[in-house]
């Protein structure tokens, strides 16, 4: 027999755990009322004892005279007084020999002549009495003594109900309780069956969340070993989903997220589980793949139906979707190898262009793994003087004049040799260490351009580049005021290089903190003109100093009319806002004297100089002939 029966066969009845409280609650009212009862008691007896002590000393002291003078019906009218009082039944006044003087007694009054009956006798009704006896003192002699009797009828009347309020209070308190409790347990198992809903859904698209998938992933890799299926798994990573949740807001954006689950539910089968794994990352399990170039179609099928626009609060919305694919057994043994499968080629996907989708080659883990080993070595490179800045001059190609120079930062790595910005910079970004690494590029650029100076060098400006994550740092402005402190810089001197797309991220934001920068004196300049929104409003609404025309419109000059005409509207568009023009990417003596009859003010690319170090650009300087703002000659050899 089971240990769960009894010896009849049945399963014994268990308390449930609400009973049980109640039990405890309960049990805890009744000791509670049974201490305040006995309490009550107590100090009721207490009370009428004082009560009676009073009353004896007021009659005492009053009684005096005519227990002097032997006046009995003054003693008797003083004893009357005592009616009044609720509590007393009876009381007698005894001369200084000890015999009867005078007596009340509330419910028998004695016959005349009969003075001397002893008092003893008590009313039937008593349940109880307390006698108080006090002497009566004049003069400091003692002349005669009094006894009061009180009846406890009214403290046990009293306390009878104490003990039907409480009893009544304790009902009510295991009601209130028997309430509170069922109440409490509804809303407990409301609550479990809320989070298992949210330990296994997105509440926002009703998905599968992480942990479903984990569990669902491992479930599938399982069967399909033990039946000898495929499984693929796409993971999905939304392209510009941030613009749109920053540009329209995050209610909008939840809405984006669930039409995306709509359309991936329309176009996949029933049986694939598709899951949110957070933010914009979406997973697809498909079971029972034939290969994996039938992963790869479905996987296209994915990105092409994510790639209509979508209708959001009345406005066309669109964006596009990264797809990685990874299929078990071919690229994993085991799930968390399927999954780091898929991610690696999601990743590829976004390196490739983004919009696309990618099925997992070995290759692409030779990459994956050098960019986490990049992620590794950033974080020691600042600490280990692995980084160095290099400078590009900015000429005024028509009045042969130097104007400024801008830092790029270069990365000498001890094994790998150097890597180019164009790969080490997204990894920052992305790992968080963008923030120390701009501040170490912002003070560096800062202290060499005050270096310079103090050198006797002409002062030219030092222009940084800025990524839109140290722009978002709520102390960015007081990190570029205490780069220039740092360095006794002038903030005229410094020009900070912003992109379109970084300010178009989240205007209001950004204006305050270009305008900030400005109040310190720094100069912003607008990077890559042309390539992005190249919006009139934000040109008249941001403070900016300068805008930097892009490479692509400069590489083709003088040959491409179209790529003049623009270039040209550009120059004329800044000058008439009262802005400055900076070319880049200048490689031929044709591109310059183009740009310089449209009247571009200042070129920057390998006709003068590729970026040089430090010590390098001084030396470039001086071989230049090239004068400065500040200067009418070259700088001397």
């Amino acid at each position: 027999m089971s240990e769960a029966t009894n010896a009849t066969g049945t399963r014994p009845r268990r308390i449930r755990p609400e009973s049980l409280s109640l039990i405890s609650v309960g049990v805890a009212l009744l000791i509670a009322g049974a201490l305040l009862t006995s309490y009550q008691y107590f100090s009721l007896r207490n009370s009428l004892r004082s009560d009676l002590t009073v009353q004896a000393r007021l009659i005492g002291d009053n009684v005096q005279a005519a227990l002097t003078f032997e006046d009995v019906r003054a003693a008797q009218d003083l004893l009357s007084s005592l009616k009044s009082s609720d509590t007393v039944t009876s009381a007698v006044v005894f001369n200084r020999n000890g015999r009867e003087f005078a007596r009340f007694d509330r419910e028998h009054v004695p016959p005349d002549g009969d003075s001397a009956r002893p008092f003893s006798r008590s009313p039937p009704y008593q349940i109880e009495r307390m006698q108080v006896e006090q002497e009566i003192v004049l003069g400091g002699a003692p002349v005669g003594r009094i006894r009061i009797v009180g009846s406890l009828d009214q403290a046990y009347f009293r306390l009878a109900l104490f003990i039907g309020a409480t009893l009544l209070t304790s009902v009510l308190s295991m009601v209130l309780a028997k309430l509170l409790i069922s109440g409490m347990h509804r809303a407990v198992k409301q609550a479990e069956e809320r989070l298992d809903y949210l330990a296994h859904f997105d509440p926002v698209t009703n998905l599968f969340n992480r942990h479903a998938f984990n569990e669902r992933l491992d479930f599938a890799t399982k069967r399909a070993r033990r039946f000898g299926n495929r499984v693929a798994l796409l993971l999905l990573d939304l392209d510009n989903f941030k613009t749109v949740n920053d540009t329209l807001g995050h209610q909008a954006g939840d809405t984006l997220l669930k039409s995306v689950a709509d359309r991936l539910g329309q176009r996949l089968r029933k049986s694939d589980a598709i899951c949110r794994l957070g933010g914009d990352e979406f997973a697809v399990i498909l079971e029972n793949i034939a290969d994996a170039q039938q992963a790869a179609s479905l996987g296209q099928a994915v990105v092409e139906v994510i790639s209509a626009p979508f209708e959001i609060s009345g406005r066309k919305v669109f964006v596009t979707a990264s797809c990685g694919i990874g299929v078990f057994p071919d690229h994993a043994e085991a799930a968390k190898d399927l999954i780091r499968s898929a991610d690696t080629a999601m990743y590829h996907a976004k390196d490739a262009g983004k919009n696309i989708s990618a099925v997992f080659r070995p290759e692409m883990t030779a990459k994956a793994d050098r960019r986490i080993n990049i992620e590794g070595s950033l974080r020691a490179a600042l600490e280990t003087d692995q980084m160095e800045l290099y400078f590009q001059p900015k000429v005024d190609f028509v009045n042969r004049c130097l104007n400024g120079a801008e830092a790029l930062l270069r990365w000498h790595h001890p094994l790998h040799g150097d890597i180019s910005p164009v790969e080490f910079i997204p990894v920052a970004e992305v790992s968080g260490l963008i923030g120390p690494l701009g501040k170490w590029v912002l003070q560096k650029a800062c202290a060499q351009a005050a270096a310079w100076q103090r050198k006797g060098y002409p002062s030219v400006d030092i222009s940084v580049n800025i990524s839109v994550i140290q722009l978002k740092d709520p102390r960015f402005v007081d990190i570029v005021a205490d780069a220039l402190a740092a360095a006794g810089l002038p903030a005229r001197h410094l020009e900070l290089e912003l992109t379109e797309s970084m300010l178009m991220e989240d205007v209001e934001a950004n204006l305050g903190v270009m305008k900030r920068l400005r109040a310190l004196g720094v100069q912003i300049s607008i990077d890559d003109f042309g390539t992005g929104y190249s919006s009139m409003s934000y040109l008249k609404r941001f403070p900016i100093t300068t805008l930097k025309i892009d490479r692509s419109f400069v590489s083709d000059l003088p040959n491409d009319r179209e790529n003049a005409a623009i270039t040209e509207a550009i120059i004329a568009l800044a000058h008439a806002l009262d802005l400055k023009t900076v070319a880049e990417g200048v490689e031929t003596q044709a591109q310059a004297q183009e740009l310089s009859e449209a009247g571009c003010d200042y070129l920057q690319g390998y006709l003068f100089s590729e970026p040089l170090p430090a010590d390098a650009f001084i030396a470039w300087w001086k071989s230049s002939g090239l004068s400065t703002p500040n200067s009418d000659r070259s700088v001397a050899a």
